[in-house]
């Protein structure tokens, strides 16, 4: 079974979400909040996805907590954001993600990732864009 982690800061959004990867069978390994708890966690329950917020609490934003994992434990990611400024898409872009959501944003929306996330080159690539 496919597995991910959800680093999103709004309780809310983060069950949103988990319901969301639950219904399209991908099982939701952990729920963080804070970017600093990331790594620790990807190297404990090795996911195949992450769907990352980008303001998070904590000192680390989630760019720079997917950015700080090493590239052989990086899964797909996906990040979500209320902000699409130029410098956020950018940094966003750097990293070459398999998607990127703007909020708000409903269930139709990770349909086509789910779908992508099931093809064999999902990890980085073509990215599907909201």
């Amino acid at each position: 079974m496919t597995k991910a982690i959800i680093l999103e800061d709004d309780f809310i959004i983060g069950l949103y979400i988990s319901n969301e990867l639950k219904k399209a069978n991908i099982e939701v390994a952990a729920t963080l909040d804070k970017g600093e708890d990331l790594a620790k966690s990807v190297d404990e329950h090795s996911p195949d996805l992450l769907i990352v917020d980008v303001k998070l609490n904590g000192v680390l934003d989630g760019i720079d907590a997917v950015n700080n994992l090493s590239d052989e434990k990086k899964p797909a990611v996906v990040f979500i954001t209320g902000s699409s400024t130029g410098k956020t898409c950018e940094r966003i872009r750097e990293l070459n993600p398999l998607a990127m959501l703007s909020k708000p944003f409903n269930s139709s929306d990770f349909q086509p990732i789910v779908h992508q996330l099931m093809q064999p080159q999902a990890k980085y690539g073509n990215s599907v864009q909201n």
